[in-house]
């Protein structure tokens, strides 16, 4: 039941994404990340992100954010998916996750892969 949930998450970002293709350099990128199969899919740790990451950044993860480590700065995210652990750790920490389409409209969005 799950991946079936996945897959329409995943046509919805790419259908988004075309749909922005124009108006943001980065999509086509994105584009083809996003469609990569789930075994070569990214996974990106919250230690990692709070390393890359500044007070108050935009960022998009075209994978999963993972809960391994701490966040002790204030940032919107928005990702494909996001473990039960990484979801609480934000919402601990003030961060936002917030919609690809929210997300695109903002110019200086940064990509973490």
């Amino acid at each position: 039941m799950k991946r079936v949930i996945e897959k329409e998450n995943i046509r919805r970002w790419i259908s988004i994404l075309k749909k922005n293709k124009e108006k943001n350099g980065n999509v086509e990128r994105l584009l083809q990340v996003v469609a990569w199969p789930r075994r070569k899919r990214v996974a990106i740790n919250l230690m990692k992100i709070n390393k890359l990451v500044n007070e108050n950044d935009n960022i998009i993860v075209p994978g999963k954010v993972l809960g391994y480590g701490n966040v002790d700065k204030k940032f919107k995210v928005a990702a494909l998916e996001y473990s039960s652990s990484a979801l609480e750790k934000l919402k601990k920490a003030g961060c936002e996750t917030i919609d690809i389409e929210e997300m695109l409209k903002n110019k200086n969005a940064k990509i973490i892969m």
